[in-house]
């Protein structure tokens, strides 16, 4: 019995150290300290604007030959 409850306590202090890690992981992903930092990489805040700007107009936003647009339900019904 004794052994069971010293799994036990070993277990909770395991679990409050990785909910600790995993807090302390997204903190520094946060401030971009997980992978080195291209300088020459825009600033978040132009990326945004860019990103808010190309919704606005989704007809040039598509990239790569893909549509935003779902073709209608008329051209998906119609039969030969």
């Amino acid at each position: 019995m004794q052994r069971a409850a010293l799994v036990a306590t070993q277990v909770r202090e395991q679990a409050a150290s990785v909910s600790t890690l995993d807090r302390a992981i997204l903190a520094k992903a946060f401030r971009g300290e997980l992978v080195p930092q291209d300088p020459s990489d825009e600033p978040a805040s132009t990326l945004l604007q860019r990103l808010r700007s190309e919704s606005d107009h989704p007809t040039t936003a598509a990239t790569n030959g893909h549509s935003k647009t779902k073709p209608s339900t008329a051209a998906q019904t119609r039969k030969p």
